[in-house]
């Protein structure tokens, strides 16, 4: 603990305006908002205790599953800079730890009246006037009526503004806080504020669904899945989506474009993303600032059309680009692509050409080719496809119930056998007894011709019938 004071009590008095010093000044004033601190001056240091800003440094890394270390660290500045309700975190001096607790205030004030108006004071331009689609924020409440109301002295007013806007709650601008809410009441109460800077959209109910398969491009940053289609990614880990996805590319890589073609994670820990002619370079979700770029700037002998797949390749550290039926091996320090390539995708025994991603093991032992919802296993070490391949990516590694639910195959017969009841069913039981007894009826057909004869009639039968044949 004391390192940890002193670390925070030097950043602040020893050594003037450095970038720690700025990192702790913009910590300190987000502890503040979101109730981790009680309000005071953010300038007035010395009038802070460094154990009381460490203590509330630790309380919010517990609060949000980072590792608590009691500093500002990079993951911590992360996690600050994430977009976030207006409403904080804390109510009172004790953080509410209990992740098993509300996540709200508790302030005993409700609408006293069964009927409630709204009132839309402006609209933002980057959605326009969407008067329909604001009652549906209304659906759970339970109101005998809710209506519309054009004038200004509806019980709720929901506008769009930004910095001050005539509450003591000024907004930040855009990536801060999203939205602040009032409780019922009489004045500001039940009216909601939305920060005019955040880029606002309708929203888009047509989430691409994992299942149906058919990705741009699938990568390994940071140890996990993350799959690429169209607007959307999804994390994958263990054969499972995780929850909360798809996101749009967008959301969380801002200045990237929808339906990328590679994406990879550079030796340095930076992502590189691919599109057509150019490429994209990533610090975690920040662009950097000369990004996006030609693929003519990327080095030279590398395709300048585009990049089909990339694969950092652990074993030796080196750097492959696919196009084609081509591949390239890249030296990431000279930026240049190595002598004797490209050479044909064939030298990967058994891999197919025109893939869409290639990934690595965690142990680096296989490589993983992706194309058209299949995947190729190949072994580094002998340098071939392992045999039974290739196989569904779509029931291996995204944990569908099958290859591709929207398209079936052609003489394709699926057996369902229920067996949820643990027990036989009932034509486990009826089907033998039928059997049973068209045996006993057969037995005793023969025993009556043995002993009297062939009907006459039956006899006739068949000899009609032979004559026929």
């Amino acid at each position: 603990m004391l390192p940890q004071l002193l670390t925070v009590a030097c950043g602040l008095s020893c050594f003037g305006f450095t970038s720690v010093t700025a990192n702790l000044l913009k910590a300190e004033g987000w502890l503040q908002q979101y109730g981790y601190l009680p309000p005071g001056d953010v300038q007035a240091q010395a009038l802070r205790s460094p154990k009381s800003i460490v203590t509330a440094i630790s309380a919010m890394q517990r609060f949000y599953g980072l590792t608590v270390t009691g500093s500002v660290d990079s993951n911590t500045l992360e996690a600050m800079s994430r977009p976030r309700c207006g409403v904080s975190d804390k109510f009172g001096p004790e953080l509410k730890t209990s992740m098993r607790r509300k996540r709200y205030a508790v302030q005993g004030q409700k609408w006293e009246k069964s009927e409630v108006t709204f009132s839309i004071e402006n609209y933002t331009p980057k959605i326009g006037e969407h008067h329909r689609a604001i009652p549906l924020t209304f659906r759970e409440i339970p109101f005998s009526h809710i209506r519309g109301k054009v004038d200004k002295y509806a019980d709720i007013m929901l506008s769009f503004s930004e910095g001050f806007h005539g509450d003591s709650t000024p907004f930040d601008g855009e990536g801060g806080f999203l939205a602040h809410a009032y409780f019922p009441g009489n004045s500001m109460g039940g009216d909601t504020h939305f920060d005019l800077a955040e880029p606002w959209t309708t929203g888009d109910t047509d989430q691409g669904d994992v299942c149906e398969g058919h990705f741009d491009t699938i990568a390994i940053l940071r140890g996990e899945k993350f799959v690429f289609k169209d607007k959307w990614f999804w994390r994958v880990r263990n054969n499972k989506v995780l929850a909360g996805y798809p996101m749009a590319i967008s959301h969380y890589w801002k200045g990237l474009p929808s339906n990328i073609n590679a994406a990879y994670e550079r030796d340095d820990g930076k992502f590189i993303f691919f599109k057509g002619d150019r490429y994209w370079v990533f610090s975690e979700s920040t662009m950097d600032k000369d990004s996006p770029k030609s693929l003519k700037d990327m080095g030279t002998g590398l395709p300048k059309d585009k990049i089909d797949a990339a694969l950092y390749y652990t074993p030796t550290g080196q750097t492959y680009f696919f196009r084609g039926n081509k591949y390239y091996r890249f030296n990431e320090k000279t930026r240049t692509v190595d002598s004797s390539y490209p050479k044909p995708v064939s030298m990967w025994s058994g891999a197919p050409e025109n893939i869409k991603a290639a990934i690595m093991s965690e142990d680096g032992s296989y490589t993983y080719f992706y194309k058209a919802n299949k995947y190729w296993k190949f072994n580094n070490q002998y340098m071939k496809v392992e045999s039974g391949y290739p196989k569904s990516v779509l029931r291996d590694w995204m944990g569908c119930e099958s290859e591709d639910p929207k398209r079936g195959r052609e003489g394709e017969v699926i057996i369902i056998e229920d067996v949820s009841q643990g027990g036989a069913g009932p034509a486990a039981v009826v089907i033998p007894l039928l059997l049973l007894v068209l045996v006993v009826v057969t037995l005793g057909v023969l025993l009556v011709f043995r002993k009297y004869g062939t009907p006459r009639r039956l006899l006739y039968c068949q000899r009609s019938l032979l004559d026929k044949v």
